[in-house]
């Protein structure tokens, strides 16, 4: 740390949670292989949990796949259509420490992800490679960055890539860390991924509340950037999946509106939580005043009981009477203080119920304000975190449920108190005017005191009126009247004592019974705060319901929609397989007409040429036949020229040659008749030679163009199918895509929906430990009034 301190770097600790999607790659091992990421940095090395690797099945024809566990459609958003891929969905968590240089940027810190095959010598398939410091937020305490990664190394597939998600919070270290760190001479070392614990579950040291909503401001205005400069910035690999998509812009406003609604109650609820703290101190104060008042009762209850044995008789009754309205006021203290008590109860416990939120309200409106100063174009859309979300319950929204019962527990609880406040206030009134009764009656006791106290003086006056007449009388007379006289006096000043005690009495009476009507507005009114309350919370209900109906509505459309997409794809491939088996028939049968065809033709040809051939080798012999018949013609027709010229030249030599010439003559006519009609059959054979071969040849055309006919009538069919199954696939490949959009849409609200509960689950868990708090600081109040009531119980019977 010193060193970079001296080299004006200014380190910075993060703890980060590093979230593995999932990997695309077409790879060379078999299906349901078990691959394992291992992410490596300078002193740490992460595995994930195994997961299945699964191959690639018909990727061009839409077919879906299940991996791990998750229904996945390949689409035209995944790589190409043949890669397999291989689902992780684990949470890495560990710390690091960047460097900030002068420039105010973090400098590199690069970690790599190794994906290797399961067991103690797992083959490395496959390295990828980051920027710890390009997916961290400079001017944030915590922040939350997506990206796909490009393989660096991968020998079975260069386009392999993998999706990752950071999460990344500051830690802000105090004052006298920093001094103890500064004082000594060691290198900062990343913590092990053992040392984060659940710590990691909050993305700042703020509160959930506040983490989450300036988290989903934060996603929101990175999603709004990346779509406003078209992700032109440093990272254009990034993806920016923590947003909704375009298409759900309604739904985000819908949430948006209700959040703001939700923020609105829960601001109510926090100023009707503080005047509720108010008047719990106010009724305190209340509670101490009554301790003191109980105190210097039970004193003047000890005074009282100490008084003379003289003051009995009358004084005997009246006390009577003052332990009477001493009980009765005593009972009307307890039902006053469980009245008090009851309403404190249900503020200290209800109220964390349906306010889960408000500890850090104040924490997310000052954090919302210092992202609106620094970043004024932010885009105020609000979007639940993801990792997610994005994740994710699937009918219903769980929380929803939960606090909406929790609502409903605490409507009902609230209507039982308020009816049990309406009791304890006619008790009170009821009692009120006992007591009423009661004075009237001591004022008539009083009354009647006082004509005692009258009739005394006036017979005091007859007695000194009578001394005065009658002083000389007898001695006896006026011992008697002396005793008389005096034992009016005394009479007297008892009914004096008594009638200042009673005034004192009344006076205390009349206090207390201003001091109980006041308590009994102050209860009225608290009666009418908690009925304010009821109201807004069952409208606070009324609109939840509203809200869960209306997000209930739109998961069973979205699932009714996604159901319809899933039997369209079924549908689809049903028809696609039947379409490609119609084909392979359609295929198998031109494939053996061909072959068919082909067979008949060179059958064809074959006889064709032998039937050629055989014509022509008698054509070849009839010509030779012809040109020897030719040959000997014109020997013999030169012969018989020869054999005329010698008869013209031998007439003369006598009859006998004559007759022997004439006779050769004629056998040499014989032979060239049987030559001509041989030639003649020749000819013959040889015209019906060349029109056999002439009908053949005209068959074998005939048959060449039927079968080229026909070929062309299959090609221009196969061709009409192909396209039509191409376009086929092409609307099921939109339809696809569709569905894949759909349901990565749903999968992100689930996730935030997730990611929710978890919140709202944390600040249950956090209310009811308030609950629990307060609840154990009444019961303390409630055995400290006990023991006061006991003290007062033992005062008033000494």
């Amino acid at each position: 740390m010193q060193i970079a301190q001296r080299s004006n770097k200014a380190p910075v600790g993060f703890k980060v949670q590093l979230a593995v999607h999932r990997m695309s790659a077409e790879l060379g091992l078999k299906r349901d292989t078990e691959l394992v990421a291992v992410v490596m940095g300078r002193k740490k090395k992460i595995p994930t949990k195994p997961a299945l690797y699964q191959g690639a099945e018909g990727g061009d024809d839409g077919t879906l796949k299940r991996t791990n566990g998750t229904r996945a459609i390949q689409s035209a958003h995944s790589r190409h259509g043949d890669a397999g891929e291989v689902v992780w969905g684990d949470l890495l968590a560990f710390s690091s420490t960047l460097y900030m240089a002068k420039s105010g940027l973090f400098q590199a810190k690069r970690f790599q992800i190794h994906v290797v095959t399961a067991g103690d010598h797992g083959k490395t398939v496959a390295v990828f490679e980051f920027d710890l410091a390009e997916l961290v937020p400079v001017s944030q305490d915590s922040g939350k960055e997506s990206a796909r990664l490009t393989a660096v190394k991968c020998p079975e597939d260069s386009r392999a890539s993998i999706s990752i998600t950071v999460v990344s919070s500051r830690v802000v270290l105090s004052r006298d860390h920093h001094e103890s760190a500064s004082g000594q001479t060691r290198s900062v070392v990343d913590d092990s991924a053992s040392e984060m614990g659940s710590e990691m579950s909050a993305f700042t040291n703020h509160s959930r509340a506040s983490s989450l909503a300036s988290n989903c401001r934060r996603t929101s205005e990175m999603s709004a950037l990346g779509h406003a400069n078209g992700n032109s910035d440093g990272k254009t690999d990034a993806l920016r999946t923590a947003g909704y998509p375009a298409a759900s812009a309604s739904v985000m406003a819908a949430a948006d509106t209700a959040r703001d609604e939700m923020v609105k109650a829960l601001q109510d609820l926090e100023v009707q939580l503080r005047e509720s703290e108010a008047a719990n101190v106010k009724l305190e104060a209340e509670n101490e005043k009554k301790d003191r008042e109980i105190q210097r009762l039970t004193k003047l209850a000890a005074g009282l009981g100490t008084t003379s044995e003289s003051d009995e008789g009358v004084m005997q009754v009246d006390f009577l009477v003052y332990m009477a309205l001493k009980e009765q006021y005593d009972a009307l203290k307890l039902e006053h203080e469980a009245c008090q008590t009851a309403p404190r109860s249900h503020e200290t416990h209800h109220t964390p119920a349906g306010m889960y939120p408000i500890v850090d309200v104040e924490n997310e409106e000052e954090e919302g304000n210092e992202e609106v100063k620094r970043a004024p174009f932010k885009d105020e859309v609000a979007a639940s975190e993801v990792s997610s979300v994005n994740d994710y319950v699937d009918a219903e929204e769980p929380h929803l449920l939960v606090e909406i019962s929790a609502l409903k527990h605490a409507l009902a609880e609230q209507n039982t108190e308020a009816e049990r406040q309406k009791s304890n206030i006619q008790k009170l009134t009821s009692a009120n005017n006992e007591l009423e009764g009661q004075v009237q009656e001591l004022r008539a006791v009083i009354t009647q005191k006082d004509e005692e106290l009258q009739l005394s003086s006036v017979a005091l006056q007859r007695a000194e009126s009578v001394r005065n007449e009658v002083g000389d009388a007898e001695a006896g007379d006026a011992d008697e009247a002396q005793a008389a006289l005096e034992t009016a006096l005394n009479d007297n000043k008892r009914l004096e004592r008594q009638l200042l005690k009673f005034d004192g009495v009344m006076t205390a009476m009349e206090d207390e019974k201003s001091r109980l009507l006041a308590q009994l507005r102050e209860a009225e009114t608290a009666s009418a705060l908690a009925q304010e309350k009821i109201a807004k919370v069952q409208h606070a209900l009324d609109q939840l319901e509203s809200e869960r109906q209306t997000l209930s509505e739109k998961l069973q459309a979205a699932d009714q929609a996604r159901e319809d997409a899933e039997e369209n794809v079924v549908t689809a491939e049903t028809t696609i397989g039947t379409l490609q088996q119609q084909m392979r028939d359609v295929s198998a049968q031109l494939l053996a007409t061909q072959q068919e065809l082909d067979f008949l033709r060179q059958q064809d040809l074959a006889a064709s040429a032998e039937a050629l051939e055989e014509a022509t080798t008698k054509h070849q012999t009839l010509e030779r036949l012809w040109e020897d018949a030719k040959s000997e013609n014109e020997r013999l027709q030169a012969r018989v020229d020869e054999l005329e010229y010698r008869l013209t030249q031998s007439e003369t030599n006598g009859d006998e040659k004559t007759t022997e010439l004439q006779a050769q003559v004629d056998e040499v006519k014989r032979e060239a008749d049987a030559l001509r009609e041989e030639l003649a059959n020749l000819r013959a054979s040889k015209t019906q030679a060349e029109s056999e071969s002439l009908e053949r040849e005209l068959g074998l055309r005939e048959a060449a163009e039927t079968h080229h006919r026909l070929s062309a009538d299959r090609d221009e069919r196969l061709v009409a199918e192909a396209m039509g199954r191409e376009e086929l696939l092409t609307r099921l490949q939109d339809k696809t895509n569709e569905t894949e959009t759909l349901s990565a849409e749903w999968s992100t609200k689930v996730l935030a929906l997730e990611q929710e509960l978890d919140y709202f689950q944390g600040e249950l868990i956090e209310s009811k430990m308030k609950v629990a708090l307060l609840t154990q600081h009444n019961d303390e109040l409630a055995m400290r009034a006990r023991h006061l009531e006991k003290d007062l119980a033992a005062g008033a019977k000494k």
